[in-house]
C-alpha cells in the first residue's frame, strides 16, 4: 500500500475507489474517469480556480454570513471562535481553490480530504446539509465575483460541488459506520464523566474522561483527537471543539489536556476552554465523539523525531507514552 493509502486507511481508500470518483488500475493507485471531463467542464473549473484563490477571503466570509442567514442553527456545528478570527473562512476558501485546481487528480490532495472528512463524522455533518453548502457557497462566489461569475462559470462549479460532495458523503458514511462498529464504540455524542481533573500548568488543565454508562469504551491512534459538544451557560449556541487525547490508548480513560486561551490582541477568548477550566469539575459530565484524525504514530521501528511547541504537544504525549508502553526500544527524538 502507498504511503497515502496508509495515511487515510485501508477502507476508506477503497471506498474512494468503488465510488467511480477515481477508477483503480493494477495497482493501488487510483486515477481519474476520463467521461467526467464532458460532465464537469473541467476546463472552466480549473482556468477559474486561480480567481477563487485570490478572492477567497471574501467568498469565506461572504459564505458563512449567507449560511448562517439561511440555517442558524448550523452555528451549533462550527467553532464561533475561529469564526470571529477568520480562520473557518481562509480556511474553506483554500478548500474550494485545492478542489478546483486539482478536480483530475484528486489524489494530490487526499490528505486534504481525509483531514476534512474525519472533522466532518466527529461534529456530526449529514448528508442532507451538502446541498445547502453548494447552493450558498455558489452564491457567494456570485456576489463577490458579480459579473465575472458567468452562468458558465457558477453551472461547472456546481458540478464540480455536486461530485466532489458525493465522495466525501461516501466516505463519512464508512467513518459513521466504522465509529459506531467498533469495539466500544457509539453513534453521535456519547456521555463521559470527568473523574479527574488535574492542573498542569497556569494555562493547561488534564481531564481524565470515563463514560459515564460504564460500557467499553473504543481505542484510538495515538495523536487522535475527541470532539466536545458543549452547553456554555449564557451562549446561544451548543459549541463544538476538538482536543488531542493526551495519553497512550488502552487505558479505562481518555484523557485530554486543554490549553486556557485567553484573549490577546484583539482575539477573542476561547469560549469552551475557559468554561473547562473555570466551570468543569470532577463529577460533571460531558459529551464527546469517538475518536478521530488522521495524524498518527507511525508504528514502524524506525526512528521516530517529533516537533512540537506549546499545547501542540498534546498528541505527541500521546504518542511518546504509547512507544514506551508499547516498543520502549524505540529510538525517539
Amino acid at each position: 500500500m502507498t504511503r497515502l493509502g496508509r495515511l487515510i486507511g485501508k477502507a476508506t481508500w477503497h471506498s474512494i475507489c468503488h465510488l467511480g470518483l477515481l477508477k483503480k488500475h493494477n495497482t493501488n493507485k487510483c486515477s481519474y474517469p476520463s467521461y467526467s471531463t464532458s460532465v464537469l467542464r473541467i476546463e472552466i473549473v480549473q482556468s477559474t480556480a486561480p480567481v477563487l484563490k485570490q478572492h477567497s477571503e471574501q467568498i469565506g466570509k461572504k459564505f458563512y454570513e449567507l449560511l448562517f442567514a439561511k440555517a442558524p442553527d448550523l452555528y451549533n456545528l462550527f467553532n464561533q471562535t475561529n469564526q470571529k478570527r477568520g480562520l473557518q473562512q481562509e480556511a474553506l476558501g483554500y478548500a474550494v481553490y485545492a478542489a478546483g485546481e486539482h478536480i483530475t487528480n484528486l489524489d494530490a490532495i487526499m490528505p486534504v480530504i481525509t483531514r476534512v472528512t474525519q472533522k466532518h463524522r466527529a461534529i456530526g455533518v449529514k448528508p442532507e446539509q451538502y446541498p445547502l453548502v453548494g447552493e450558498t457557497l455558489l452564491e457567494a462566489v456570485k456576489e463577490v465575483l458579480e459579473s465575472a461569475a458567468t452562468d458558465d462559470i457558477i453551472g461547472a462549479w456546481g458540478k464540480a460541488y455536486e461530485y466532489i460532495a458525493d465522495a466525501f458523503i461516501q466516505i463519512e458514511q464508512d467513518l459513521y459506520k466504522e465509529a459506531k462498529e467498533q469495539a466500544g464504540g457509539w453513534e453521535g455524542f456519547r456521555s463521559f464523566t470527568v473523574t479527574r481533573k488535574v492542573a498542569e500548568s497556569d494555562d493547561v488543565t488534564s481531564f481524565y474522561l470515563e463514560p459515564s454508562d460504564k460500557q467499553a469504551l473504543a481505542g484510538f491512534e495515538p495523536g487522535q483527537y475527541l470532539t466536545i459538544k458543549a452547553e456554555v451557560p449564557g451562549e446561544k449556541y451548543k459549541h463544538i471543539r476538538h482536543y488531542s487525547l493526551s495519553d497512550a490508548p488502552g487505558k479505562s480513560y481518555y484523557r485530554i489536556s486543554v490549553k486556557r486561551e485567553r484573549s490577546n490582541e484583539g482575539k477573542p477568548a476561547g469560549i469552551i476552554s475557559n468554561d473547562l477550566h473555570d466551570r468543569i469539575q470532577e463529577g460533571d459530565s460531558l459529551l464527546f465523539s469517538t475518536p478521530a484524525g488522521d495524524f498518527t504514530l507511525d508504528h514502524t521501528d524506525d526512528h521516530l523525531v517529533l516537533i512540537g511547541g506549546g499545547i501542540g504537544v498534546t498528541p505527541l504525549m500521546s504518542m511518546i507514552n504509547t512507544v514506551a508502553d508499547q516498543s520502549p526500544d524505540r529510538e525517539v527524538t
